[in-house]
């Protein structure tokens, strides 16, 4: 039955997205106002659609969904005839893109490294396809306010006891399992709380539910996407007021260190055994690598980097060989594992230094790009854009420390690509007028 509905899900998502890039057009409410409509274009009302249903996978029809949206993406691109932007972060990332390319021909898997390539074009794609489409704020009001509707309903869907069970039961895989949702709302939060600070209206109802959604991934006691929320915060906070946030900045800090040791289920997570640690332990040095539970994750990253990156550390063994060893005897050496669990070292491990340094580049540009924008313009939207893009970045990038989050860049990598290229549309578009 599952397999049933989410095909049908992509078959409907897919006709959708489609038949807007086909229409002339339509009139939408307005988010904010639902007595007066908006008329967006038929690349807008493509960017809406897109944008809104990042959240939804269709289950087993995942690498289908991922690879009609870049079809339609390119589609876009090439036919909407208007400037591409391609700025020096979007710059240093299409080199990265080149590299990994070049991976696929030393590489002895590199039909596995056909498959990795796709889920990194996805964030590039909709970055330069944003900054072709978004030149005003209304078709971002509507997108912003749509993808809090869908974030919220799979928030309650997916935490909330009883009603996660009967999604597993109804519509199994039709949204992104948890992990990936808690990190898809690491960059919704930054959006909603953006709009509460630098929107017209500065509707609390965005803060309340940008708390709300950092919510899940304490429910579900994922440290990973706790961490990179936290990380996220702290960006957003010196992205508004520089040093003056550091207060803000050590709070946040010391709220995660007194969350982490002081709940009785995340204590029981982190550490093996019986152990249990204070905050004291840790300023103490009484905590080592040995205490802490990685379901097995030190052992993976430390006999992959001795396989596939000790003897190649400038280039890597290939784009993709990793994940084709995981796949082959990742059952048998770690435990049924077919995921590294961690991107960073598939990137040094497939690619190298010079693959890892790339990518590490492409989200230290983005960051500092987006904190110049936000000091500098005077524009709300593209203030709004600035520090969404760049908070969830900091905060997406954490998370590939100990997530394979590339494979679910459509909800995750992909949001901060495409706020960023929202926020060079506008820019353009500001410097003609």
């Amino acid at each position: 039955m599952g397999t049933i509905i989410n095909l049908f899900a992509l078959l409907i998502i897919t006709y959708l997205l489609y038949s807007a890039i086909q229409s002339r057009g339509r009139q939408i409410s307005d988010p904010t106002d639902e007595s007066t409509t908006i008329f967006v274009d038929n690349y807008e009302y493509f960017f809406i659609l897109l944008f809104s249903t990042g959240v939804i996978q269709c289950g087993d029809f995942l690498a289908i969904r991922l690879f009609i949206l870049e079809l339609l993406c390119l589609y876009v691109i090439f036919s909407c005839r208007r400037n591409v932007i391609v700025s020096w972060p979007l710059g240093i990332y299409i080199t990265y893109m080149i590299w990994l390319c070049l991976g696929c021909t030393y590489s002895n898997a590199p039909m596995y490294g056909f498959r990795m390539i796709l889920k990194y074009v996805y964030p590039l794609l909709v970055a330069i396809m944003a900054s072709q489409i978004v030149s005003n704020h209304d078709v971002l009001h509507i997108s912003f306010y749509k993808a809090r509707k869908m974030a919220l309903i799979t928030a309650i869907s997916g935490a909330v006891p009883l009603i996660d069970r009967i999604e597993l039961l109804v519509i199994p895989g039709l949204f992104w399992y948890g992990t990936a949702r808690a990190i898809h709302f690491i960059s919704i939060s930054c959006i909603c709380l953006a709009l509460y600070y630098y929107a017209e209206d500065m509707d609390k109802r965005n803060r309340n539910i940008a708390y709300a959604l950092m919510l899940p991934c304490v429910i579900w006691i994922f440290r990973t996407s706790i961490m990179g929320t936290a990380c996220a915060m702290a960006f957003f906070a010196f992205f508004r007021n520089g040093y003056k946030s550091l207060f803000k900045i050590v709070a946040i800090g010391l709220a995660l260190l007194i969350f982490l040791f002081s709940l009785p289920s995340m204590q029981k997570k982190m550490f093996r055994g019986e152990a249990r640690f204070s905050i004291e332990s840790l300023f103490a040095g009484e905590i080592s690598k040995e205490n802490i539970d990685s379901n097995g994750r030190f052992r993976m990253w430390e006999e992959a980097e001795r396989k596939f990156y000790e003897g190649n550390k400038l280039t890597g063994s290939g784009s993709g060989v990793l994940q084709s060893f995981m796949y082959s005897q990742g059952k048998e050496e770690f435990h049924g594992a077919k995921i590294i669990h961690n991107d960073y070292i598939q990137m040094k491990c497939d690619n190298g230094l010079i693959g890892f340094w790339l990518f590490l580049l492409t989200e230290l540009s983005m960051v500092v790009h987006c904190m110049l924008v936000f000091r500098q313009s005077d524009d709300r939207w593209i203030k709004i854009c600035a520090l969404s893009a760049g908070s969830s970045m900091a905060g997406v990038a954490l998370t590939l420390i100990s997530d394979n989050v590339v494979n679910y860049s459509m909800a995750t990598l992909s949001y901060p690509f495409i706020l960023y290229g929202s926020m060079l549309g506008l820019m353009h578009n500001q410097e003609d007028q």
